[in-house]
């Protein structure tokens, strides 16, 4: 079985808290990222938007003639 960790290196929770949120911030919320992620959400909202009303139009026709062969 292994000793152990042999790295001496610390560091503490604040700093790497401090770390993470600025990476966070700085990073993955810069604000071009933001923007595509943002323009991305949209984009796919309005794809999935037009791919229920053109479902819900062939269902909507599918009923009037069941309702007619009624």
């Amino acid at each position: 079985m292994g000793t152990g960790c042999t790295n001496s290196r610390t560091i503490t929770r604040a700093k790497l808290e401090e770390r993470v949120v600025n990476g966070l911030k700085n990073r993955l919320m810069a604000p071009e990222k933001a923007a595509e992620a943002m323009r991305a959400f949209a984009e796919e909202t309005n794809r999935l938007n037009r791919e229920r009303r053109s479902f819900a139009e062939s269902d909507r026709q599918e009923l009037e003639k069941t309702e007619a062969a009624i």
